[in-house]
């Protein structure tokens, strides 16, 4: 437990600083990127090494993670924040103007608007 406990508590600030570093000079698709490939490096170390470097790997894996949730928690967030509502689900809060207008932001080819809403 106490390894645990000092690799999370102990990294945490050189985690943080990693990512300001990774986030400032690369675009945040391409961190993500990097995120995923760090996990899955870290993970491969951690199951084909000695104890040692197994080290090494929960390391790299804790870096890793820490790019990729945070990185992918801020996409969420905007996407909450710009996406509309579910077309469906306004209609069965018989919501149908809201609906509809959801529905042109979702679909700019107002020609297929109609048609939807009437299969919804």
């Amino acid at each position: 437990m106490s390894i645990i406990y000092d690799q999370v508590v102990g990294h945490e600030h050189a985690d943080w600083l990693l990512l300001g570093l990774f986030t400032s000079y690369l675009e945040r698709k391409v961190c993500l990127h990097i995120a995923v490939i760090l996990a899955c490096v870290a993970i491969i170390v951690v199951m084909t090494t000695d104890y040692k470097a197994g080290h090494a790997g929960r390391l790299v894996i804790g870096l890793g993670n820490e790019l990729l949730m945070t990185l992918s928690q801020l996409y969420t967030q905007v996407c909450l924040l710009v996406i509309p509502e579910s077309p469906r689900w306004l209609l069965q809060q018989n919501k149908k103007e809201q609906a509809y207008k959801d529905l042109i932001w979702l679909r700019p080819d107002r020609t297929t608007v109609n048609g939807e809403m009437e299969d919804i």
